[in-house]
């Protein structure tokens, strides 16, 4: 299953926003206030989604002011890459988020609208971190 949010323009140099973005300690800021038991390092970030599961996340791969890829880590409930991806604007960064989830059907039908409005909350998060 694959999600994207909308693309967001965010008013900052592209070098301060990978720095932001290359440290899974920030992502925090871009979580809702509902998660829990956050735990990160600089590459890796683990946290429960109350009621749900928990869920590990590990930075993958980082192409410097363009993407960071991010993979599930541990024991999920099912694996996942996020991308957020970035285009140069002007003196803006373009930035949106790619989900791609390997969900069975039910999952994914069960799912889809809470992973939607996970990254979606987590791009406006980003942007308004930077406004």
């Amino acid at each position: 299953m694959k999600i994207s949010s909308n693309k967001v323009n965010v008013p900052i140099d592209a070098g301060s926003l990978f720095d932001f973005l290359e440290d899974m300690q920030n992502y925090k800021q871009l979580m809702p206030e509902q998660i829990t038991n956050w735990e990160a390092t600089r590459d890796h970030c683990r946290f429960t989604i109350p009621g749900m599961t928990d869920i590990g996340m590990k930075i993958m791969q980082s192409t410097r002011n363009s993407l960071i890829h991010i993979h599930s880590d541990g024991k999920v409930p099912f694996e996942f890459d996020l991308h957020f991806k970035v285009k140069q604007a002007n003196d803006q960064q373009e930035v949106f988020i790619e989900f791609d989830g390997a969900l069975s059907d039910m999952l994914a039908m069960m799912a889809k609208r809470p992973l939607q409005n996970l990254i979606d909350h987590m791009i406006d998060q980003l942007r308004n971190q930077f406004a």
